[in-house]
């Protein structure tokens, strides 16, 4: 039986060096190293002069870029957001200001009413009779009688305008009254 020889490997005690480097100690080796360091990173940079700062600063400027970009995105959704919650606040201003319109017109109706009773009451038949019929409410609230609002109108002409007697305080307690 024929024994082979073992692989040699170098003594520990030489120093390996890259190939093609003719370099005799360990910090000819490092330089070495530096060296083609530099080169490749000129590679990457594509500029031979280019400096490692100006790759800093260009990454640099690319991260703030991108913070940038992601607050504005952040943003816009921000304004999306309040443009939303106005147009539902001013649908809600919409609706109440719809509502106060047809309390104030129907308040309106009847004070007119009101203000038309005791002109009939003089005129025309018992006042317990006239009492009873304004005292019942109208089958619609938003629609006023048509005799009401017919010698509503009549007596404000006839007396050029608003009453002169009631101030606007107690004519907005009478509206209240009425629309409750």
């Amino acid at each position: 039986m024929s024994r082979e020889e073992p692989t040699r490997f170098p003594p520990e005690t030489e120093q390996q060096t890259p190939a093609g480097c003719d370099c005799g100690s360990p910090a000819a080796a490092v330089d070495d190293l530096r060296t083609r360091l530099a080169a490749v990173e000129r590679a990457c940079s594509g500029d031979a002069k280019a400096d490692l700062t100006d790759i800093a600063d260009a990454t640099e400027a690319t991260a703030e870029l991108r913070r940038a970009a992601d607050r504005l995105d952040d943003i816009e959704d921000r304004v999306g957001e309040l443009e939303a919650a106005t147009q539902a606040l001013r649908g809600y201003v919409g609706s109440i200001r719809a509502v106060n319109e047809r309390v104030e017109h129907r308040a309106d109706r009847a004070l007119a009413a009101a203000r038309a009773a005791p002109t009939r009451d003089r005129s025309a038949a018992p006042a317990a009779a006239v009492d009873q019929a304004h005292l019942a409410p109208s089958p619609d609230l938003n629609t006023p009688l048509e005799s009401d609002s017919e010698n509503a109108t009549h007596d404000t002409a006839e007396r050029g305008g608003v009453d002169g007697t009631d101030d606007d305080a107690t004519a907005l307690v009478e509206r209240l009254r009425d629309a409750l």
